[in-house]
């Protein structure tokens, strides 16, 4: 099951144990050290709660093993994750134990620790946000007030098999302030009757709160004696926390996140097969690569061109989004021209940024682009060029080809400019051929798309968003009458309408014109939230 681990030099040491709490589940919400052994990791043994978007943080060949628990189902023993532990470490490894919360609150922290210690191995535990404080700030529920509730009292109902440790009711039901439940969900029934039956009210406020910090977080607000049933009507089920005290009475007043313009919304964002954009092999200010400097590509500026940045602005806006590849890019080898002979370099889009860049960056270096006046189709394009340190010295007042070709003829002023154009191998020809009317120009193939088959069940999306006329492929097998569309330019709605979608077009083809384009929708169906 292991891969062979590298040996450090620190032969006999052996590697290093990394005992990391994810907190909720949430990126947002991960400490920096969190982030940055992430990176530095060789092997991850991770539970249920970090969720993949956290895994997704991860270099690409990062070894990664399941080891979660759920009640009854245990992927391995602890016995099991233990040993997968020590033996990775006694090789040498970088062991990353990546757990939701933190380590030392209901979880299996201090027995990993325990054989470590015993192994003779150097560890380091790494804290994290439990559920209980996320759920304070995420669902409007303050665990203390210092009029209502000046204590706080944390219980796990799951206990260990054969164990003969329960929860004393008589003895919780005497305790002044808030009582928080964690893994009570089967037991939720059990809970409350046992408080009632311990001399709690029945009207004693009570929550549940369902996927804390997740876009799909949900809750339940009611008493003590109805509460039970309330979280199986509302579909509550594990992970979720429950709540009981007077503090539970803030929650309709204080709660935002479910108030976020997009909450309960579901939406299908299709995109390339790549995880995160990683722009030029040369530029080690954007490896993510063990060993490499700067931001994750989930930390950096909401500003970049890449589907993935208008994923975030969705979620954080309270949306659901289901990112599936739809296109597949490969890039092609070509023969790099001598770049003293145009005057004119035209990127039509960010790939192509990359495919070109990469090549001069392998053959030469950005100097070689020095006497060319750059030109970017729009600002998606232009912020990839910044990410390569470069600025576009022209950009056409909207981003489609008919606005770039037009108005580069208007500056053309008569002269015959050589220009040259890296682009699609399957890319229009109509922006050549309009070029060509004023510019000697020279195409580059420099990569093809190709449309990857959408072969699972199309949900009840609010929203499937195109971001190119090639990801509309993907779904002609399905039934697409009547499912709306959201497309990011002519091209790809036109695309889309051949296929039955009922389509709507940005304002503006960019990402930020897409997400607002959704926040405005919202706002004419009212609340939707699930």
């Amino acid at each position: 099951m292991l891969r062979k681990f590298r040996q450090n030099d620190s032969a006999k040491a052996g590697g290093k144990v990394y005992l990391v709490g994810a907190g909720p589940g949430n990126p947002d919400y991960l400490s920096l050290r969190a982030w940055e052994l992430l990176q530095e990791a060789d092997l991850v043994l991770y539970d249920d709660l970090p969720g993949q978007e956290i895994l997704d943080l991860l270099p690409a060949g990062i070894e990664k093993i399941y080891v979660g628990k759920r009640a009854g189902e245990h992927s391995f023993t602890q016995a099991e994750i233990n040993r997968l532990i020590l033996k990775a470490a006694e090789a040498g490894s970088t062991v990353l134990r990546l757990k939701g919360g933190d380590s030392f609150i209901f979880g299996r922290g201090a027995e990993e620790v325990e054989a470590i210690i015993k192994a003779g191995l150097d560890f380091e535990l790494v804290p994290g946000i439990p559920s209980p404080v996320a759920l304070a700030s995420l669902s409007g529920i303050p665990l203390s007030e210092r009029n209502l509730a000046s204590s706080i009292h944390f219980f796990t109902a799951s206990f260990k098999a054969g164990s003969d440790a329960e929860l004393d009711y008589n003895l919780i039901a005497k305790l002044k302030g808030t009582l928080v439940f964690l893994m009570g969900v089967r037991k939720a029934e059990e809970i409350c009757q046992g408080l009632i039956a311990a001399g709690l009210t029945e009207s004693t406020p009570a929550a549940a709160v369902m996927d804390i910090s997740k876009p799909g977080q949900r809750k339940v607000i009611s008493n003590l004696a109805a509460l039970a049933k309330a979280m199986e009507v509302e579909g509550i089920k594990s992970p979720a926390v429950i709540v009981i005290g007077k503090v539970c009475q803030f929650a309709p007043l204080f709660d935002w996140f479910s108030k976020r313009p997009l909450s309960g919304r579901q939406y299908l964002l299709t995109r390339s097969n790549e995880a995160f954009f990683n722009p030029g092999d040369g530029l080690g200010n954007f490896q993510h690569r063990k060993g490499g400097g700067g931001a994750a590509p989930y930390l950096s500026s909401l500003n970049s061109s890449s589907p993935c940045e208008l994923e975030k602005l969705i979620r954080r806006a309270g949306g659901l989004v289901e990112l599936r590849p739809s296109v597949q890019y490969r890039e092609l080898d070509f023969t790099l021209p001598d770049l003293e002979d145009f005057e004119l370099l035209i990127f039509t889009s960010p790939r192509a940024v990359d495919a070109f860049l990469k090549k001069v960056l392998r053959e030469a270096d950005l100097r070689a682009l020095a006497k060319l006046e750059l030109v970017a189709i729009g600002a998606g394009t232009a912020r990839r060029l910044a990410e390569y340190h470069l600025r576009a010295d022209f950009i056409p007042s909207h981003a489609d080809s008919r606005s770039l070709a037009a108005e580069l003829l208007e500056r053309a002023g008569g002269l015959k400019r050589r220009c040259l154009i890296p682009r699609s191998a399957a890319g229009s020809k109509s922006l050549i051929t309009e070029l060509s009317k004023a510019y000697e120009v020279t195409e580059i193939p420099s990569y093809t798309v190709e449309p990857l088959p959408f072969d699972s069940e199309l949900k009840d999306y609010d929203y499937i968003i195109f971001t190119s006329a090639m990801a509309t492929e993907a779904f002609r097998s399905h039934s697409c009458t009547g499912r709306k569309a959201l497309c990011i330019g002519e091209a790809t709605a036109k695309a889309a309408k051949a296929l039955g979608f009922t389509v709507e077009l940005a304002e503006e083809p960019s990402f930020q014109a897409l997400y607002e384009h959704l926040i405005k929708a919202a706002k004419l169906e009212g609340d939707h939230f699930a």
